[in-house]
């Protein structure tokens, strides 16, 4: 074991020492267990038997018929253990005093030594055996397991010599993992290939996602335990399914193996529950890269392709086995390709950006401009941004460049106030990326006191896209530019899924209109103008200023300016231009409004009045808040009063109309009391209002699932109550428990669902794989969870553990795991891990998803 065994026997002292010592979440067992190794038995001197559990054929002088262990013992001592070692071998293994050396052991029930066995052809290899015994091991009193693991490269290292070759086990393996080394596996692989015929051959390049952080987070001898018991899954694979596996450092596996794809996939599900139990988080996964192989292709090139499509399997969180295609492989090179250009174009200056002004429509005056980036090559050749943006993006470059040109952007600002011109402030583009990788408040206020310009005179620019991936994280970073005194736009509004509710959450100076919209003509010219007009009128409502986008035609103006839109951006003013360009546009100094963008205050906004049909067109409804209704209840009849097209369009049933008075009769009975509760608490809380999922039947009897948020208007004549609802469908997403259950019927886990209401922790029981060790049906399992009376089951001390840790982990919005015992069916304790996933807002009326595994 290379990784470890450095000079011998002292060196796996000391290994076994820090295992002890380091070792938290993994018993030595499993470790041994799952390590590779060349022999491992199991004896009971009970009854003096002994019994085979694995060893390598053919290598040492072995008597694998002996089951009576004495006489196995002293037919190892006079002919497999070399004679100068024998001493060494008998204190370690003597049946009448190997239970009490156990037990006296430094390390309780755990002992090893190291000494030569014979090999078949007569010469002797240092081992080392290990021994473990006693409960702590999960061992019955009595019973004991000794594994035997080759260490001889070590002491050929330790004392200069060379290993020989001969033996394919002597300078060929790896000794962490007892996979070929990359040499060897090249070479025996390349043999292989040369004389395929037959069945479909692959190679298999896998690794581990993340692997060096794994080693930082948990520590260098977890991760070297891991390379080692992945190394054992992928030897056991070879030997059921016939071919070679490899081990090249770090956290890089290979297969040469018979195409399989049940068994692949079932060695990757392996390989992942490996991973989990080691590093407790789904962000260590496997990823499997696999080429096809034909005869006569070279083994680095097959492995390249592999590890290529390893790469894929990596971006891709759902499916983790990839295939590689020569086609991808085409577009991946000329994406490289393109990469390498970009990157030596920004070196050699050939990036730069253009300005396109932004100008108020009444007076055609210039209140801003946006940089775009401009790639032109020194034979003036112009390279569109759509070839190379989203190269850049695709594999994380984009910041690389966006960090380039606001810095240039910042130069050109200084240069025109040292000029004496009056500065325009200028729009930049930020990207979810550059979010995700660099602290953008932190770096434009640097940008700006390392050229001395005022926040002022930078804008920026949020696509909608990362608004809606990243809400709060984005609120937080606009409130900070914001307090620096940056002005910051939401671009591409209307391009995803925009709403009036975010607009109230992210508090931007102004909003940019996609130029989608602007078609007017023919069939779509209806849709548009809803659409714009609605998305204007709501900007006007909240007295937001909004610039339109990709504005082209004298049409396109008319409509904008008779709907109120102050602003626009598009060739129907001007083009992007050069720096020189717009410098010698602006030399009259008439051409820049200095107000900037600003907007007419409307009065107050009522939501009772938004919902006035004689003020707003059901089409600006139908555009801007999704599928809503106003509702009235008193008692238990709950009415539909008031509805809009995409209410109607979400329902999506025949007799809707049949359907508008006492909704509760096509609800389900047990979700009655939850839609009156919803509407009770809506009315206390009037500010918040109430969200729950509730289900109602179509017609043909299946069942609808609608996640419903209600607020409560205010009571009118009748002694009913008038409320304001909006829902969502999320028919396709109710199948999530039947999902969950599937799962767990592979994977024999207990999955709950766990919602957490004023400190009162709800539990849903969605599987129950441990039904056998916990003696309980998934019926009386949740019955337990729901009175509680599961806890008494666990240690007061772990219970409070677990209640710590999950309300740390509500707090902070993350993943949990911890290790427990429980009592079971047996009544005897036994080890649980649980793992909790924060699922937020993913999932409606659940915090958390548990996973209960054994």
């Amino acid at each position: 074991m290379s990784r470890r065994l450095l000079n011998g026997y002292e060196a796996a002292k000391a290994f076994y020492d820090l295992f002890f010592e380091e070792r938290k979440h993994f018993s030595l067992r499993d470790y041994l267990d799952n390590s590779f190794c060349d022999e491992m038995a199991e004896v009971n001197l009970k009854n003096g038997t002994s019994r085979l559990l694995y060893h390598v054929e053919g290598k040492y002088l072995s008597p694998t018929s002996i089951e009576e262990y004495r006489a196995l013992f002293e037919f190892a001592r006079d002919y497999v253990i070399h004679p100068d070692d024998r001493g060494i071998y008998v204190e370690l293994m003597d049946p009448d005093y190997i239970i009490d050396r156990q037990a006296s052991a430094k390390h309780p029930g755990f002992r090893f030594s190291h000494f030569r066995y014979k090999l078949t052809d007569g010469t002797y290899r240092y081992v080392e055996q290990a021994v473990i015994s006693g409960r702590a091991y999960g061992l019955e009193e009595g019973v004991f397991r000794f594994y035997v693991f080759d260490v001889q490269n070590v002491y050929s290292r330790f004392a200069g010599q060379t290993p020989t070759e001969g033996h394919l086990f002597r300078s060929e393996v790896d000794e962490g993992t007892g996979l070929l080394t990359k040499a060897s596996f090249e070479d025996q692989t390349q043999a292989a290939i040369d004389k395929l015929r037959g069945k479909s051959w692959c190679v298999v390049a896998l690794d581990v996602e993340h692997f060096k952080l794994f080693d930082e987070w948990y520590g260098r001898t977890e991760g070297d335990l891991l390379i080692a018991r992945i190394g054992a899954i992928l030897h056991r694979y070879i030997q059921t399914h016939k071919g070679i596996a490899g081990y090249f450092g770090a956290d890089d596996f290979a297969l040469f193996v018979p195409y399989d794809q049940k068994g692949l996939e079932s060695l990757y599900e392996q390989v992942r529950m490996t991973t989990l139990k080691f590093g407790f988080s789904a962000g260590f996964r496997p990823a499997f890269g696999i080429y096809m192989c034909r005869k006569g292709d070279n083994i680095r090139d097959a492995l390249d392709h592999a590890t290529s499509a390893t790469n894929r399997a990596k971006k891709d969180f759902l499916k983790r086995i990839h295939i590689f295609d020569p086609e991808i492989q085409i577009k991946a090179e000329e994406e490289y390709r393109v990469l390498l250009d970009c990157m030596r174009a920004m070196q050699n200056d050939e990036i730069t950006f253009y300005l396109q002004p932004q100008c108020r429509i009444s007076n055609r005056k210039i209140v801003g401009i946006e940089a775009l980036c401009r790639w032109i090559k020194p034979d003036g050749t112009r390279i569109p941004p759509d070839v190379f943006i989203p190269v850049l993006e695709k594999y994380g470059f984009i910041t690389d460049l966006d960090k380039y040109l606001w810095e240039k952007v910042a130069i050109s600002l200084r240069h025109w106030l040292d000029a004496g011109h009056k500065a325009v402030p200028i729009s930049v583009n930020v990207s979810r990326i550059d979010i995700a990788t660099i602290d953008i408040a932190d770096y434009f206020d640097k940008l700006c006191k390392k050229y001395g310009i005022d926040h002022h005179y930078i804008k920026i620019e949020i696509t909608e896209s990362a608004y809606t991936e990243n809400t709060h994280a984005v609120a937080d970073l606009v409130s900070r530019l914001r307090d620096l005194g940056f002005l910051v736009l939401m671009d591409d509004f209307g391009s995803g899924y925009s709403s009036l509710n975010m607009l109230g959450t992210l508090s931007v100076d102004a909003i940019k209109l996609d130029a989608m919209f602007l078609n007017l003509d023919g069939d779509n010219f209806n849709k548009s103008v809803h659409i714009v007009e609605s998305i204007v009128n709501m900007a006007k409502i909240i007295s937001l200023p909004i610039i339109v986008e990709g504005v082209e035609t004298q049409s396109q103006i008319d409509f904008l300016s008779s709907i109120g839109c102050r602003y626009v951006q598009g060739y129907y003013f001007y083009k992007p231009m050069s720096r020189e360009e717009f410098e010698h546009l602006i030399q009259n100094g008439d051409m820049i409004d200095d107000r900037g963008f600003v907007t007419k205050s409307n009065e107050q906004f009522r939501l009772r009045e938004f919902l006035d049909e004689n003020v707003y067109s059901d089409a600006m409804l139908n555009n801007i808040l999704g599928p809503v209704g106003v509702y009235t209840w008193k008692g238990e009849e709950v009415n539909i009063v008031r509805f809009n097209q995409q209410f109607y369009e979400a329902v999506g049933v025949p007799d809707f109309a049949e359907r508008l008075d006492n909704i509760a009769r096509f609800c389900p009975k047990e979700d009655v009391p939850l839609l009156l509760e919803l509407l009770r608490h809506a009315k206390e809380n009037r500010l918040n209002g109430s969200t729950g999922v509730i289900h109602f039947y179509r017609t043909d009897g299946s069942l609808s699932t609608f996640f419903m948020n209600f607020y409560f208007l205010g009571d009118i004549e009748d002694g009913y109550s008038r409320f304001y609802c909006s829902c969502r469908d999320l028919t396709e997403l109710s199948d999530l428990r039947e999902q969950m259950s599937l799962i767990a019927e592979t994977t024999n886990d207990t999955l709950v669902f766990l919602k957490i209401r004023n400190e009162r922790q709800d539990m849903t029981v969605i599987a129950n794989g441990l039904q056998n060790e916990l003696g309980l049906t998934k019926e009386a399992l949740q019955q337990e969870l729901s009175n509680y009376s599961f806890w008494n089951r666990i240690s007061s001390r772990d219970s409070k553990a677990i209640c710590g840790l999950v309300s740390r982990s509500l707090e902070q919005k993350e993943d949990f795991h911890i290790t427990f015992r429980i009592r079971g069916a047996s009544k005897n304790p036994f080890k649980l891990e649980l793992s909790g996933n924060y699922v937020g807002n993913r999932v409606p009326n659940v915090d958390f998803i548990l996973t209960f595994h054994k």
